[in-house]
């Protein structure tokens, strides 16, 4: 027997141990602190009161979970799966079918508009599964990652300014360089949840902002990185990488979710000596 509550009695500790159990298998949660696991669920906006977790009703382990962010998305007010999972003892048990029709219900009585999430174009299973329930998929999304020894590097006569915010007047200018609309976790709302550890390179000209870099320099992630159209094949894009590195205490930068309609950056990354390592599906339910 299984008790579903929404979590916000339940402590981030407590997230945090089901979290590396129920992706215990996967690579990327290996090197994982709790501290880590805190920022993720900064930046994407993470509210307790409309995640929900399945407890097991004779101990209250939590079972399983799904953590959401809700935010303004589109005009559209949009809740946001940050990540969901079951323990591997607890699978096969209906817990994750449940909770998502528990879920629906809630996000309903919260007059949420949409329901945002990603999955990896590999899990075709999922994907089925993501379409019976009425989700639909938005567009194709491609990450990269770039190791300092793999980096070739581009010549640039442009200066590099460095900062460590943006004001909101600035935003307004650099949105008008996007080839494409962020995702969820590279968006300004994103990048302004956890300002202090963020740093950006500007390119200016006449004292004008004509490039851009934002950077995590805790984990090496760019949520944005775009050069205004007049400017671009200038070597400004490749000198802004070059200059987050100095940025990151890590070897290694990495961008998620470039929109797969744009060809012309992820040709630009390659050619800069990134690697793809991701691919998977923006989609949405309407609720």
């Amino acid at each position: 027997m299984y008790i579903y509550a929404t979590l916000e009695n339940t402590s981030v500790q407590t997230l945090f141990l089901a979290y590396l159990q129920a992706f215990e298998d996967f690579p990327s949660t290996k090197n994982v602190s709790i501290e880590s696991f805190q920022n993720m669920l900064q930046i994407r906006g993470y509210i307790p009161e409309i995640s929900l977790g399945a407890f097991e009703k004779s101990n209250h382990i939590l079972a399983g979970f799904i953590l959401n962010g809700f935010r303004t998305w589109n005009g559209k007010s949009t809740v946001y799966d940050i990540v969901s999972g079951t323990v591997p003892s607890y699978r096969r048990q209906g817990i994750a079918n449940t909770m998502f029709e528990k879920l629906r219900v809630l996000l309903r009585q919260k007059y949420a508009e949409q329901y945002l999430t990603e999955v990896k174009k590999e899990n075709t299973t999922a994907i089925e599964l993501y379409k019976k329930q009425g989700f639909e998929i938005r567009r194709g999304l491609s990450s990269f990652k770039l190791k300092k020894e793999n980096h070739n590097k581009t010549t640039s006569a442009c200066k590099i300014e460095y900062f460590t915010e943006i004001k909101q007047n600035e935003w307004e200018q650099l949105k008008s360089f996007w080839e494409f609309q962020p995702s969820w976790e590279n968006s300004i709302s994103s990048i302004n949840a956890v300002k202090g550890i963020m740093n950006y390179a500007l390119v200016c000209l006449d004292n004008n902002i004509i490039g851009y870099g934002v950077v995590n320099k805790n984990t090496g992630d760019i949520p944005q990185l775009a050069i205004h159209k007049d400017y671009r094949r200038n070597g400004i894009a490749g000198s802004i990488v070059s200059a987050l590195f100095e940025k990151v205490a890590m070897n290694q930068l990495n961008i998620f979710n470039v929109d797969d309609a744009y060809d012309s950056m992820k040709l630009f990354l390659l050619k800069l000596g990134f690697e793809n390592t991701i691919n998977q599906y923006e989609i949405v339910l309407t609720l």
